[in-house]
């Protein structure tokens, strides 16, 4: 009950914030979850399909509006989201490790497992080029 009050008591300052500064892409995926939050699903997830619209949204933005389909019941959404999240440089290995669906889907975590593991390897790999470089300069 107190989540839903505080939820509802930041949206308008969400709905400023986001008329002066339409392009915050991380700020309207927030104000997404604040939606979901206040108990406002149908525009929560309206604005989240919207979002998904608009081109060059980040890696974060990707990730979380994954997150955020979840809630929605969508994990498959989540799985392709961090996909293209981690096509655009997404790298936080420990939150995505630490990650646990909202909706139980078995398959959806053997997915994630993978991904976590690829994940892992690519963090690995660019640290080694990176140290590569560095030592050639």
């Amino acid at each position: 009950q107190g989540l839903i009050i505080n939820a509802e008591k930041a949206i308008p300052i969400f709905q400023r914030y986001l008329d002066r500064v339409p392009t915050d892409q991380n700020t309207a995926v927030h104000y997404a979850f604040v939606l979901f939050w206040a108990d406002k699903r149908t525009e929560a997830k309206n604005l989240a399909e919207n979002l998904l619209l608009r081109d060059g949204l980040g890696s974060l933005a990707l990730y979380n509006l994954g997150c955020l389909f979840d809630e929605f019941e969508e994990p498959q959404r989540y799985i392709e989201l961090l996909r293209k999240a981690i096509e655009k440089g997404y790298r936080e290995i420990e939150q995505t490790r630490n990650y646990k669906f909202t909706t139980k889907n078995s398959e959806c975590e053997k997915e994630l497992r993978e991904i976590v593991a690829a994940l892992e390897a690519t963090v690995v790999e660019e640290g080694t080029r990176k140290e590569e470089s560095e030592a050639i300069v």
